[in-house]
């Protein structure tokens, strides 16, 4: 799973003239569970390991 995540961050499957940067994806991915109809606490629990994972992968 993280893999795809990762992979989806770094819009491996688009083009490279549409890319956006890891950064902007991450925002987005943020957006959309904000959004979602998952409780607090779910919400909470998924950004903050989407957090771990993006800090662990991009933030040198």
């Amino acid at each position: 799973m993280e893999k795809t995540i990762i992979s989806e961050w770094n819009d491996e499957n688009t083009h490279p003239r549409v890319r956006r940067r890891p950064e902007e994806k991450y925002q987005i991915t943020i957006q959309l569970i904000r959004q979602s109809d998952l409780n607090e606490e779910e919400q909470y629990v998924l950004i903050d390991y989407l957090d771990m994972l993006f800090q662990q992968n991009f933030n040198n």
